[in-house]
């Protein structure tokens, strides 16, 4: 009896371990153990990068200083003058804008009296650099107004006016992607009766270019 349960056991043990090899063999799935689901991946983040040299319209105002280049042939001792600008302008091209500017001097100082006038010239503006910080060069013309009163020297507060070339550098500080502050420096060379107020301008101002 011992013998035949022995027998039997053995029997099914093999019975067992041949289905087995068998599932293995011809494809029958076999139950995997479970592993850890995998941390799904970041999600991408997206910098918008601004672009500082966007074309279209511009406007802007400031102060400026005048140093006055008069010649005077030593008739009279000239002081510089304080003043401001006004321009509006267009940004044709990444690295080119076309604008007008008006100028106001006020009181350049006379040994006696002073001398008030304007400008307003068209220029021409070229960019060397397009990012945030954006220095340029630039070349106008346009026309200057003078005069003033001078008491004992009359030849000193008659009215000139003339043509006249601006040659400048100067540089735009992008605050925003729309609003730059930055100083401008030029020189203006008038004729006509004009051709003796030759002036320096250090001029500082705020510019907001309009996004299309």
């Amino acid at each position: 009896m011992r013998k035949e349960l022995l027998t039997s056991v053995c029997a099914l043990s093999l019975l067992i371990g041949a289905n087995t090899a068998y599932a293995g063999a011809y494809g029958e799935p076999v139950e995997p153990e479970e592993a850890p689901a995998a941390a799904p991946a970041s999600a991408a983040v997206v910098v918008e990068e601004i672009n500082y040299a966007a074309l279209g319209p511009y406007i802007g105002l400031g102060g400026l200083y005048a140093v006055e280049l008069f010649d005077d042939q030593g008739n009279s001792r000239t002081g510089n003058s304080g003043g401001f600008h006004v321009q509006a302008g267009y940004r044709f091209h990444a690295r080119a804008a076309a604008e007008i500017r008006y100028e106001y001097y006020h009181e350049f100082d006379v040994d006696p009296g002073h001398i008030d006038g304007w400008s307003t010239t068209l220029n021409l503006k070229g960019y060397l650099l397009t990012g945030r910080f954006q220095p340029y060069a630039l070349l106008g013309m346009g026309f200057l107004s003078a005069g003033g009163s001078a008491g004992n020297d009359p030849e000193a507060a008659h009215p000139s006016n003339g043509f006249g070339m601006r040659f400048g550098a100067g540089f735009d500080a992008y605050v925003t992607e729309n609003l730059s502050i930055g100083p401008e420096f030029a020189y203006l060379l008038p004729t006509g009766s004009a051709n003796d107020l030759d002036m320096f301008t250090v001029g500082l101002g705020l510019q907001y270019k309009f996004a299309l």
